[in-house]
């Protein structure tokens, strides 16, 4: 745990302060971060709002720890409603921080995926997240530039039992994709394997997120 504290101590107050236009204190960044790791709407708006600071200053913050590789972001699906959503650079980081058992999930899915897809060399991959105007959320949605008329849509489950509206916003998703043109293969990632096969839907277990998909043409493994 020390480790953990040492490090935010570092980019907080060391590194953070290297960006001579940032003018943000080191008390400041990691009380947002600390925010960012168990809001339940990872966005700027929901940090600000319960920091109450100015949209504009946690954006700008934000941006400074992207680029201190300490925020990932992912911007929402073009048919997508909502804000980019930040996520830590480590699902242990974001454990120590207090996030929830389902944001470490996604961090750890997303990372496995960035961290896999850079190892193999793989360009051109683009992860982004469905969210409805009720809030439902598609978890990730994967393209490829090169394939741009196939795409995974992936929902995270976070219990054994499986609620059937669960399916909902995943045939919502692929609805709206293909009226685009682009087929969509989609699926759920949880705690245990099953098939509904009157769904279409498979469910693969969360440690399959390292291999799960394949980029080249994007398939899922049986």
């Amino acid at each position: 745990m020390e480790l953990f504290d040492d490090w935010l101590q570092t980019t907080a107050f060391r590194d953070l302060a290297q960006f001579k236009a940032a003018r943000f204190t080191g008390e400041e960044a990691m009380r947002a971060l600390a925010v960012l790791a168990t809001v339940d709407d990872p966005t700027v708006a929901s940090v600000a709002a319960k920091l109450r600071k100015e949209g504009r200053r946690i954006k700008r913050l934000f941006g400074f720890l992207e680029q201190l590789f300490v925020l990932h972001r992912i911007d929402p699906h073009p048919i997508s409603t909502g804000k980019p959503n930040y996520y830590l650079c480590d699902v242990a980081l974001a454990r120590f921080l207090g996030a929830p058992f389902e944001r470490q999930i996604e961090t750890w899915f997303l990372h496995e995926q960035l961290a896999q897809r850079a190892y193999r060399m793989e360009t051109g991959i683009e992860l982004s997240f469905f969210r409805n105007t009720k809030g439902n959320r598609v978890h990730f949605i994967i393209t490829d530039r090169k394939h741009p008329k196939r795409a995974h849509a992936l929902k995270l489950l976070f219990s054994e039992k499986y609620d059937a509206r669960e399916a909902e916003i995943l045939h919502s998703v692929d609805k709206r994709l293909q009226r685009e043109g682009i087929e969509v293969d989609k699926l759920f990632l949880g705690p245990s394997d099953f098939h509904l096969k009157k769904e279409g839907l498979r469910s693969f277990r969360w440690e399959s997120g390292a291999w799960l998909f394949q980029a080249r043409n994007l398939k899922s493994r049986p």
